[in-house]
């Protein structure tokens, strides 16, 4: 099993990935998902805390 810890940026660009990939393709998106990509989005589920403020887009922000 890799120990590799992940860092804040990583964890980010992760979780980014994974629900992009989901949003994009739907279903189709969700078998996409690495396992690494669903530790990120675990981890931030259970530490919100890594998030800034800096870190979140609002809708409107987002690119569409």
């Amino acid at each position: 099993m890799n120990e590799h810890r992940f860092s804040r940026n990583e964890i980010i660009a992760l979780a980014r990935s994974a629900v992009t990939k989901v949003d994009t393709f739907g279903v189709r998106g969700a078998t996409l998902v690495t396992v690494e990509e669903t530790i990120a989005m675990a981890a931030l589920l259970s530490t919100p805390e890594i998030l800034t403020t800096d870190d979140v887009r609002t809708a409107e922000e987002a690119p569409q």
